[in-house]
């Protein structure tokens, strides 16, 4: 396993850089307990960034199970600006036309679902929604597939907070594409 600080963190974007040595100290060196900890715990840094620049480097081999779909809600999109989730899923094309479809899927804990990260974690133009909001604008990611997906997620048996997410998405992309 190659230490990120060694010659791979030179490829690391600048921004994410000082968070390597918090992350290192985080994980067991393969990424799972690290993900484990960014699914399960308070995260108000973009440590889920450095995973997935660690993974499609092959530093890391991580399934994209129900605990990863946890952790990149948790670290990626809780209270950070839309525009830098929606820069890092538009940069991933595994991650955003993979994993991220997986999060109308997977019910979150009682602080890791998008429900509370927009609430308590967010101000406007920030985490999930207003991310999810600027790339169906932009074209990123397709309206009516955000639609259907927003339409399962309101057929699950998630808890009622994390349904009315899924709701309130929906209704705010059906009226501003003119779809139901």
């Amino acid at each position: 396993m190659r230490s990120a600080v060694g010659a791979s963190s030179e490829k690391l974007p600048r921004h994410l850089r000082h968070l390597v040595h918090d992350l290192d100290g985080m994980g067991d060196g393969t990424g799972r307990s690290l993900v484990h900890a960014l699914a399960t715990a308070q995260v108000w840094e973009p440590y889920f960034q450095i995973v997935r620049w660690r993974e499609r480097h092959g530093e890391y081999v991580l399934d994209h199970d129900d605990e990863y779909v946890l952790a990149m809600i948790n670290a990626l999109g809780g209270g950070l600006d839309a525009s830098i989730v929606a820069d890092a899923l538009t940069a991933d094309d595994e991650l955003r036309e993979g994993t991220f479809w997986r999060m109308f899927e997977v019910s979150g804990s009682r602080r890791v679902n998008l429900a509370y990260l927009d609430r308590y974690r967010g101000e406007p133009g920030q985490g999930w929604q207003a991310s999810i909001d600027l790339l169906v604008t932009d074209g990123t990611l397709d309206r009516d597939r955000v639609l259907d997906a927003c339409a399962g997620a309101l057929g699950r048996d998630f808890p009622a907070a994390q349904r009315r997410w899924f709701a309130r998405l929906r209704s705010s992309l059906a009226a501003s594409g003119g779809r139901p």
